[in-house]
């Protein structure tokens, strides 16, 4: 779920409040930006008089013209590696709308929290950091030469995270200076390698959090792969119904989502309720398990991305199961895929039902400039299509 940057340049009008903002933004992202309206990092303040925003169902004619643009095995191929810039043109938006503030106070109660559940290498959590803090140092080229060092060899992500670019971070934004990520990784290589690196260019110290531990429906120790560092694609179904003694495993911590939150996460900072504003989950077939043990978290989550996979016990939920289980949750959910988003959410596939290696992002209705920037990407890459009412059947 590491994300693949490209570089581009956007012409971004946001609305704030009564006002309207157009800017050129310069960017790369594999982490997707979202465009909030808020002036305040970390609150969320609503300018009109909607509690939330929900897209619309998907009707016989939406059906026609989304297969009229993608092909099945196509969004297969898109969502494994997407590159989410909806959400990385969200963030720069927001950053963007702090720029002239002038008042320390106002500056001082902005905040970011992020989860990154599966860590791996460090990759996303250290450009998660750099999109929500706007905080340059948090730079990937340089984490990637500071793994080279350590190790001797540079580990190769399977979506190319090695040769990525930073996000272009716009001059004078100011820096989120209460920013936090959660690194949470199981595999004692790989945490001890980006706890190598973060100590190393001081990132440990500038709200980079790394914690051991497997993330799954329930709590105990669980037995969890030995690998190379930055080895992806292993999990704890790599070591199941093996002997305790096994070589290629070890024991583990495993906690729920919400041990972690709660044990973490503090209900408030600075007076203000604190909210994940965004969670990676990457866990190699247990995604579903770990979403299921996390209502308490979820209920705190404005974005969500994890993985589809053919993995057990992923291969065993159907995924509209899962899908239902979010929109109870109030998250509309979408195939992340390269620059644009499919909806799931009321617009569901039989073909979507076929278990494959993909990624999916949810947002929370809740939060509805972001909502409503990610239904503009589907609707504009899907449902702008000149597709004729006659001759529609029913989606297969």
């Amino acid at each position: 779920m590491e994300y693949r940057k490209h570089l581009l340049l956007a012409l971004a009008t946001i609305s704030i409040g009564a006002c309207c903002i157009t800017c050129f933004v310069l960017f790369t992202g594999k982490v997707k930006l979202i465009v909030l309206s808020s002036a305040h990092f970390g609150q969320r303040m609503v300018s009109n008089t909607q509690a939330s925003f929900r897209p619309r169902n998907c009707s016989m004619v939406d059906f026609k013209s989304i297969k009229s643009v993608l092909s099945p095995k196509a969004r297969m191929r898109e969502s494994r590696c997407p590159e989410a810039t909806w959400l990385s043109e969200f963030y720069i938006s927001k950053h963007l709308a702090n720029r002239d503030i002038m008042d320390a106070n106002v500056l001082n109660q902005r905040k970011f929290l992020a989860i990154n559940v599966g860590c791996n290498k460090g990759y996303d959590a250290v450009e998660i950091m750099r999109m929500g803090s706007a905080n340059t140092e948090f730079d990937v080229k340089n984490w990637t030469k500071t793994i080279k060092k350590i190790k001797g060899q540079l580990p190769q992500g399977v979506c190319g995270q090695h040769n990525l670019s930073p996000l272009q971070i716009p001059k004078g934004v100011p820096v989120v200076e209460n920013a936090m990520v959660y690194c949470v990784e199981p595999m004692s290589s790989n945490i001890k390698m980006v706890r190598k690196v973060a100590s190393s260019i001081g990132l440990d110290a500038k709200g980079l959090v790394m914690t051991q531990a497997a993330v799954s429906s329930s709590t105990g120790k669980v037995s969890f792969p030995k690998a190379r560092p930055g080895a992806e694609a292993f999990g704890i179904k790599n070591c199941m119904n093996r002997p305790k003694d096994y070589p290629g495993c070890q024991e583990v911590e495993m906690v729920t989502l919400d041990d972690f939150y709660r044990a973490n996460i503090p209900k408030q900072v600075n007076g203000a309720d604190q909210y994940i504003d965004v969670l990676l989950i990457d866990t190699e077939g247990h995604d579903y398990e770990v979403l299921k043990a996390a209502r308490s978290a979820l209920s705190r989550t404005r974005y969500l991305e994890f993985e589809f996979h053919s993995f057990k016990p992923w291969i065993d939920t159907p995924l509209l199961k899962a899908i239902d289980y979010l929109s109870r949750l109030d998250f509309t959910c979408y195939w992340a895929l390269k620059q644009r988003l499919l909806r799931i959410t009321n617009c569901y596939m039989n073909q979507y039902s076929k278990h494959h290696w993909s990624n999916i992002a949810c947002v929370k209705n809740s939060e509805i400039e972001l909502a409503k920037h990610m239904e503009s990407n589907f609707e504009n890459a899907f449902l702008n299509q000149n597709v004729s009412h006659s001759d529609v059947q029913s989606e297969v």
